[in-house]
C-alpha cells in the first residue's frame, strides 16, 4: 500500500510539474483567443508585439536569473539561505530591469516611439516579477503554489479582457500580472526578509539570458517583425500559432525544469551526473517527437484556414520553419542545462 501511495504521489508531482510549466503558455492561448474575439485581430497583433519585445528583454531581466534560481536554490537545505540566494538574484534582476528600461526610454526619445516604449516597459516589469517567484516555487517543487499564481493571473486577465477598453487593455493586463508577481514574491518571504549582507552583480545571469535568447528569442522576434512587414492582422494570426504550439513545446521544457534540481545536486558526482543527463535527454527526446507531430498538425490547420490575403502555402512554410527551429532548440536543452 505504501509503495502504491508513493507511486501515485510521484506521478501526481510529475503532472503538477507539467501543468505548472505549461501555464504561461496556456495564459497566452486563452488571453489571445479572448482578445481576438472581443477586441479584434489588430489589437491582438499590437499586444502580442508589446509582449514579444518585452519577453526578448526578459531573457536578461528574468529568464537568466530564473535559470540561476533553479540551479542554486535547490542546493541549500536551510530556508533562510534559500531566501537569501533568491533575494540576491531578485535584486540583480531588478537592477538589470531598471537599466534596460532607462536605455529603452532614451532610445525611444531619440527615435520617437515613446508610446510604444511605455507599453513595452509595462510588460517588461510584469514578465520579470511574474517569472521570478514562479521559478522559486518550481525550484522547491511547490508546483501548487505556482499554479495558484498562474490561475490568479489568468482569471484576473480574462476579467480585464471583458471589462477593459482597447486603449487601456495592454497596460491593464501588464499591471495585473505585475501586482500578482510582486504579491507572490512578498508571500514567500519570512516576516523579516532575508536580504544579502553585501550587494554584488553576477554576470552569469546575463550569460544565461544570452544563451536562452539565442534559442528562444528568435521565435519572439517574429511577431514584431511580422507586425512591421505584414501588418497587425498577420502578426495576430502568427501570435496565435506560436501561442498554441508553444504550449506543446513546453512539455519537454517541463521535463527539463522538473529534472533540473536533480541535475544540480548531482553536478559534483560524475557517475550520477551522467545518469541524470541520460535520463533527461531520453525523456526530452520522447516528448519532443510527440509535441513536434502535434505542432505540424496545428500548422496545417491554421495555414489552411488562413485569410485570402496571405498565401496558404507561404503560411504553412513559415509555420514549419518555426516548428523546426523550436524542435532543434528543445533537443539542445539537456546539454545547455548540463553546462
Amino acid at each position: 500500500m505504501g509503495k502504491v501511495l508513493r507511486g501515485l504521489s510521484a506521478n501526481l508531482e510529475k503532472v503538477e510539474a507539467l501543468v505548472a510549466t505549461g501555464m504561461p503558455g496556456a495564459y497566452k492561448v486563452l488571453i489571445f483567443f479572448v482578445i481576438q474575439k472581443i477586441h479584434g485581430l489588430s489589437e491582438l497583433g499590437n499586444l502580442a508585439t508589446y509582449q514579444s519585445v518585452a519577453q526578448i528583454f526578459g531573457y536578461f531581466t528574468a529568464i537568466g536569473w530564473c535559470s540561476l534560481i533553479l540551479v542554486r536554490v535547490p542546493k541549500e537545505e536551510a530556508r533562510k539561505k534559500r531566501l537569501i540566494i533568491f533575494n540576491e538574484l531578485l535584486l540583480m534582476a531588478s537592477f538589470t530591469l531598471a537599466a534596460l528600461m532607462i536605455l529603452l526610454f532614451a532610445v525611444s526619445l531619440v527615435l520617437g516611439f515613446v508610446g510604444t516604449a511605455v507599453e513595452i516597459v509595462f510588460w517588461m516589469g510584469a514578465w520579470t516579477y511574474y517569472q521570478i517567484p514562479r521559478h522559486y516555487f518550481v525550484s522547491q517543487k511547490r508546483y501548487r503554489s505556482a499554479l495558484v499564481l498562474d490561475v490568479l493571473v489568468i482569471l484576473g486577465s480574462l476579467l480585464i479582457c471583458y471589462i477593459s477598453e482597447s486603449v487601456a487593455l495592454s497596460r491593464s493586463l501588464a499591471g495585473f500580472m505585475f501586482v500578482s508577481g510582486v504579491g507572490a514574491t512578498l508571500a514567500l518571504q519570512d516576516k523579516k526578509p532575508s536580504w544579502p549582507k553585501r550587494l554584488f552583480f553576477d554576470s552569469k545571469g546575463l550569460e544565461y539570458g544570452m544563451v536562452n535568447l539565442l534559442t528562444g528569442g528568435i521565435i519572439l522576434s517574429l511577431v514584431p517583425l511580422a507586425s512591421t512587414l505584414e501588418g497587425e492582422d498577420f502578426a495576430g494570426a502568427l501570435s496565435m500559432f506560436i501561442a498554441l504550439t508553444g504550449v506543446a513545446l513546453l512539455i519537454p521544457r517541463a521535463v527539463s525544469i522538473n529534472l533540473m534540481p536533480e541535475l544540480a545536486k548531482n553536478s559534483s558526482n560524475k557517475y550520477f551526473l551522467k545518469l541524470s543527463i541520460y535520463k533527461m535527454q531520453r525523456q526530452i527526446s520522447i516528448s519532443n517527437i510527440f509535441t513536434t507531430a502535434f505542432c505540424v498538425a496545428v500548422a496545417v490547420f491554421i495555414a489552411m484556414a488562413a485569410s485570402q490575403s496571405n498565401s496558404k502555402m507561404e503560411a504553412l512554410f513559415v509555420f514549419l520553419l518555426i516548428i523546426l527551429q523550436g524542435s532543434l532548440g528543445i533537443q539542445s536543452l539537456t546539454y545547455f542545462n548540463a553546462l
